[in-house]
């Protein structure tokens, strides 16, 4: 006997089927404590929308990204090379201070 198992994903909200390709499960934080909900793709991006101003006045919090680390060591790596290039003592390895990194932030 062969069985067919279907698997109906339903949004959290209004209780109505998902239709394939119209999902989305969204994950965020308040209070310190997680949550996912099963959102349609309309219903998601307007959750999203309603939180974009709280997003951008708030303060990531957590490890950078994978991305965001390789970005800063590039950064890092560049700003050496500059300071030594223009006079500033800078250390082969080790924290680059804020004065030198401002200097290379705001030069051409």
């Amino acid at each position: 006997m062969a069985k067919h198992l279907v698997t109906v994903v339903v949004d959290d909200l209004t209780g109505e089927p998902l239709a394939e390709g119209d999902h989305r499960q969204v994950s965020f934080s308040v209070q310190g404590k997680s949550y996912t909900i099963d959102l349609g793709k309309k219903a998601a991006a307007k959750f999203l929308a309603q939180l974009e101003p709280y997003i951008k006045a708030a303060t990531p919090v957590g490890r950078p990204t994978a991305a965001a680390a390789a970005a800063d060591r590039d950064e890092r790596r560049r700003a050496r090379l500059w300071a030594t290039q223009h006079g500033y003592q800078v250390a082969p390895r080790g924290r680059i201070s804020q004065e030198i990194l401002a200097a290379f932030r705001a030069a051409p």
